[in-house]
């Protein structure tokens, strides 16, 4: 039994459904834009350019060693280490 729905996308992402040709086309433009915010934010952050990212990335997912060889992060620690570090950078103390 279907259930009632208030905009054509209604139910589009059941997994007991085929995608339609508009669920598809949404789903891609949210990959899109999400990648094209990644590129934008690590580009400035990394000070490099959006082509020089793009070129490491390429959508992968790396694992921390290779990260922080192609320089994708300044280094590894643990989830502990980063609530430091933000901690620092607010100047929160304990």
């Amino acid at each position: 039994m279907d259930g009632v729905g208030t905009t054509a996308l209604a139910g589009q992402l059941r997994v007991d459904r085929p995608l339609s040709d508009a669920a598809r086309t949404l789903l891609q433009t949210t990959v899109e834009h999400g990648y094209d915010e990644f590129l934008a934010r690590v580009s400035a952050g990394r000070h490099k350019t959006r082509e020089q990212v793009d070129s490491i990335a390429q959508g992968r997912v790396w694992a921390g060693s290779d990260a922080a060889r192609l320089g994708l992060v300044d280094h590894l620690g643990s989830f502990e280490d980063a609530v430091h570090a933000a901690a620092h950078r607010a100047k929160v103390s304990e």
